[in-house]
């Protein structure tokens, strides 16, 4: 009986060396999350490669969302860039408005036209504050995404550091 009990436990630590094998060919790739953990058995070393191989899809899963993001995040600043060159444009546009309005101050017609314009800025100086508080939020929530794949990443990375 201790004969057959010395053989189990040997296929099972032939079993986890190859499979402690494969995950450090994963660990110290390249970042190749298409790589996975061969698996040929249904037991508990079985199982641990199913999860480990579950675990990576999830990663690839959330640099898949992080690359998304981060497509957003150049977008808004691209978005940003041209907000900032209007914003210069209202400026100079409010500037000149003022300067028309003193001049034209004794002309009755003409000082309602300049202040049918100055309303017409103001919704558009308020249309583009609103665009971007909402670039804003964009920012924060992958700002916070990026965060948390850094953290899964770290608990990935710590995980496959106590396994070796």
């Amino acid at each position: 009986m201790r004969g057959v009990h010395i053989i189990a436990k040997a296929i099972i630590i032939k079993k986890i060396k190859v499979v402690a094998i494969q995950l450090k060919d994963i660990a110290e790739g390249n970042g190749d999350l298409t790589k996975k953990v061969i698996i040929d058995s249904n037991d508990e070393v079985g199982d641990l490669g199913r999860y480990f191989n579950l675990f990576l899809d999830k990663i690839k899963s959330i640099i898949v969302l992080v690359k998304g993001q981060s497509l957003v995040l150049q977008s808004i600043g691209n978005n940003l860039s041209s907000i900032e060159e209007a914003a210069s444009a209202i400026n100079e546009i409010n500037a000149n408005i003022k300067s028309i309005q003193k001049q034209m101050l004794n002309q009755s017609s003409s000082v309602s036209d300049t202040s049918d314009t100055m309303d017409q800025i103001t919704r558009g100086i308020g249309t583009l504050d609103q665009f971007i508080s909402e670039q804003t939020s964009i920012m924060s929530e992958s700002s916070s995404a990026i965060k948390q794949v850094m953290e899964k990443i770290n608990s990935v990375t710590q995980l496959c550091q106590i396994k070796s």
